[in-house]
């Protein structure tokens, strides 16, 4: 098992570690609702709810990793990223992996595609006991949402490279 180059990185720190690591964003609506991805039948917890995003590869930041994910999987391009929480959760293999959740508020404006999973949608956070959702996604979701005192401003235009 290999060890943590430091247990916490910041969103800003490249991976260079072999620990998986794992990254993902908390897209939040004008009615504080969050964006929430249900799997398909491919990969690990199939049918299962969870935030947009996935693994961090080798000599990427895990807000560069957010970002990535968050354009495969939705074709939304996020302004200001904010630390949410980290979390280690294990794969179904028993593998374990450190999971960091950045979030931000949607501009209401482009559009969010499904190219990743059955569907997406934003569901209100008290809804979340009624969702079958991944392991440590619920923890994760809640210890950012526990953290949010204010949503940052919403975007007022499109964010550069778009």
């Amino acid at each position: 098992m290999a060890r943590y180059l430091r247990l916490l990185t910041t969103e800003r720190e490249v991976v260079t570690s072999t620990v998986q690591r794992a990254a993902g964003v908390l897209l939040i609506d004008e009615r504080g609702w969050i964006l929430l991805q249900l799997r398909d039948a491919h990969g690990a917890y199939p049918h299962h709810w969870g935030t947009v995003g996935g693994k961090v590869e080798s000599g990427e930041t895990v807000e560069e990793a957010a970002r990535r994910e968050l354009a495969e999987e939705t074709g939304y391009v996020a302004g200001p990223l904010l630390f949410g929480a980290e979390v280690t959760v294990a794969l179904p293999d028993g593998t374990p992996r450190v999971a960091t959740l950045l979030y931000a508020r949607y501009d209401g404006v482009q559009p969010l595609a499904c190219l990743e999973g059955t569907r997406i949608e934003f569901v209100d956070p008290d809804t979340l006991d009624d969702l079958l959702i991944y392991p440590g996604q619920e923890a994760l979701i809640r210890a950012t949402l526990a953290r949010i005192t204010v949503l940052p401003p919403r975007p007022r235009h499109r964010p550069q490279g778009r």
